[in-house]
Parts: C-alpha cells; sequence; structure tokens
C-alpha cells in the first residue's frame, strides 16, 4: 500500500498515523490532502506527539507527502477537532478530507 494510500484510509477511518518528517517522529491525526498551487501534495494534520522544530509538537501542521518517509497505521481513532475548517481557500484541490 502507498503512502497516498494509507493517509486516505486513515482520513476516511479516523485513524491516527505515526509518521517520519523532518528527522523525527510524530503522531498525527490526519484530516486533509490536498495539492496546492504548486503541484505539491500535502497533508494537513493535528500533530498531538512528537518531534517538532518548532518545539510545539501539539498544534496544525502541514506536512509535505514527499518528505514523510515512513507511515506506520495506528489502531486508535480521533474525533475531528472544533477547529477543523476545510472550507478554507487553500484548500483547492483536495484529494481526501475527514467529513465535517
Amino acid at each position: 500500500m502507498s503512502n497516498t494510500d494509507l493517509i486516505i484510509a486513515a482520513i476516511k477511518n479516523l485513524n491516527k498515523l505515526k509518521v517520519s518528517y523532518d528527522g523525527g517522529k510524530r503522531l498525527i491525526e490526519p484530516y486533509i490532502l490536498y495539492e496546492d498551487s504548486k503541484g505539491e501534495v500535502l497533508l494537513n494534520a493535528y500533530q498531538t506527539l512528537g518531534y517538532s522544530s518548532t518545539g510545539q509538537p501539539a498544534q496544525w501542521k502541514n506536512f509535505n507527502l514527499s518528505e514523510i518517509s515512513v507511515i506506520e497505521p495506528f489502531r486508535d481513532k480521533f474525533q475531528p477537532r472544533s477547529d477543523y475548517n476545510p472550507s478554507t481557500n487553500k484548500y483547492k484541490n483536495i484529494i481526501a478530507k475527514v467529513s465535517g
């Protein structure tokens, strides 16, 4: 299964993911997989635990799909966050998203 397929399945099933990104492991809640205006595929997710180059692991982040080196499905499910907003203009080419 490709990274894209793993992410889409996790979004549809509300499963958390363990990912390796930017030199560290992170636990994330995946919300939207989309293509930006430059043609790059990005994952908008809420990171709950793990490495953060900013020192703030618990926050909304965008991850470039091509830079995610490992994706492990996590059995734990998540509830969509109240501040989740899939309607913002930056999500024009949505591949998959959490309903809401």
